[in-house]
């Protein structure tokens, strides 16, 4: 593996602690490889600067012949400035001199005694000779001496060893300045990379959690920099795909819903389908046999009449079997529409039991009225009435002989009871599909269609402002209706 290659899999608070210390550590390494080249000659060239200027000031004085006592002045601009002065005329005639003798600083003066010329120090004694630097700088200038009335040279020789020295202490002290700088910049590197790599990587964690799906861990406030703003923006996107992704559960849980509902439908479809096919089957056997034994006059059905009118019977019925399932396939339509009106139901009620109390004389049953007038409620006309009307000619259908019959309206609620029967607790959930029978023998000699109750069910179930539900105990089966 490459060196780029380990760099790239290295965490973000190795590679900022890395880089910031090889950052600090070459910076301040810079700075002290740059103070050691530099400092000795800028603090060379500031002497030289100092001490020309005081030089041209000294020299100002002397022009001028603004000094009264020339070895007075001369002696303290030496002692102050820490410079040997020579000052001499163009001819090498020595005018003053001074030299350091002990620790007082006792000044000697030759004056009036000529001096060789080439003992005179020359322009270029301060540079590097043989590359072993020198100790002294001089420098000479010229200037008119108003007091002696002639032209000079003062040589000024300043001691620079302090300068070499300080260079030399500067390279030794290196290895302690640099271990100093290592040590501080590995400091400075661990606090910043904690302080800049701690926040980012609570935003990994948090991003890794957001892509895992997982919405419930929220970033702190970082502050207001841009680490801050990405750790609010992904807290924001945050909440916004929390939000986004419960609304579509909500949804592809509904979605499911529908899904197994219309399979549901598609598999009563399925099933309702099967059994008409099953009840048309058994009436279509019975007249074509019929039909056949008449036409070539078998035996019992040479009496043609006879079985003429019970082949009539059969079709009848299958045409009040197809009749009832056009009605359904229309309230099955998606653009069906309830006629919803103001019912007086309690009228509508005595209507109905009047059209019915024939046959429940007929089966010599007993009929109790309790109806409370003028109850008004929204609805249908039409198909309560169905409905209404189904609910009672079951109940005279399934009563036996000399029972009673109780129907009741009261409070917007009706309910119709008959005696002699229960329903059993496995048939209460399928009492209401298509042709279904209690009986288990699917006897159809009762004259229904066993579309009765199925019926009743699709009517109600559009008025979603009805309740309906049966109970049987007791000996008796009730089948209740909440307006």
């Amino acid at each position: 593996m490459d060196l780029k290659s380990k760099w790239s899999n290295l965490g973000i608070k190795k590679k900022t602690f890395l880089f910031s210390s090889i950052v600090i550590v070459i910076a301040f390494s810079v700075l002290y490889l740059s103070m050691s080249i530099f400092l000795p000659r800028l603090y060379y060239n500031y002497k030289v600067d100092l001490l020309n200027k005081n030089i041209s000031e000294f020299i100002n004085k002397l022009e001028n012949n603004t000094v009264d006592d020339i070895n007075t002045v001369v002696d303290e601009f030496s002692f102050q400035n820490n410079l040997m002065i020579n000052i001499m005329t163009a001819d090498d005639e020595w005018v003053y001199s001074t030299f350091k003798t002990d620790m007082n600083k006792k000044i000697i003066r030759v004056l009036d005694n000529k001096v060789p010329s080439e003992k005179r120090l020359p322009n270029s004694f301060y540079e590097k000779r043989g590359g072993t630097p020198i100790e002294n700088l001089t420098l000479e200038n010229k200037f008119y001496f108003k007091q002696i009335d002639k032209e000079c040279i003062i040589l000024t020789h300043a001691p620079i060893k302090a300068i070499n020295e300080a260079e030399i202490i500067v390279k030794l002290f290196f290895p302690f300045a640099f271990l100093t700088i290592v040590v501080v910049a590995v400091t400075i590197s661990i606090f910043y990379s904690k302080r800049i790599s701690d926040p980012l990587i609570k935003i990994k964690e948090a991003a890794e959690e957001m892509a895992a799906l997982d919405f419930t861990k929220k970033l702190p406030l970082m502050g207001k920099d841009e680490i801050g703003e990405l750790a609010n923006s992904l807290n924001v996107m945050n909440r916004k795909l929390d939000k986004t992704f419960n609304e579509l559960d909500m949804v592809n849980r509904k979605l499911k819903i529908e899904i197994e509902k219309e399979r549901e439908i598609e598999k009563e479809r399925r099933e309702f389908i099967a059994t008409i096919s099953h009840e048309l089957k058994s009436p279509i056997t019975i007249i074509s046999g019929q039909i056949e034994g008449m036409s070539y006059n078998i035996g019992k059905y040479k009496d043609r009449d006879k079985y003429l009118k019970e082949s009539y019977a059969v079709v009848e019925k299958m045409r009040d079997l197809v009749n009832e399932l056009l009605d359904i396939s229309k309230r099955d339509k998606d653009d069906f529409k309830l006629n919803i009106e103001k019912i007086n139901i309690s009228k509508l009620l005595k209507e109905i039991l009047r059209e019915n109390y024939f046959f429940i004389e007929r089966k010599n049953l007993k009929l109790q009225e309790e109806i409370t007038e003028e109850i008004w409620i929204d609805g249908d006309r039409l198909l309560l009435k169905k409905v209404i009307g189904n609910v009672i000619k079951n109940a005279i259908a399934h009563s036996p002989s000399k029972e009673n019959i109780f129907v009741e309206l009261s409070n917007s609620k009706l309910v119709v009871k008959n005696t002699g029967v229960e329903i059993e607790e496995v048939d209460k959930g399928e009492i209401f599909k298509a042709f279904y029978r209690a009986d288990k023998a699917r006897n159809r000699k009762d004259g229904n269609t066993g579309l009765g109750l199925y019926i009743v069910k699709t009517i109600l179930d559009k008025h979603e402002n009805i309740n309906y539900s049966i109970e049987s105990n007791k000996n008796q089966v009730s089948f209740i209706i909440n307006f």
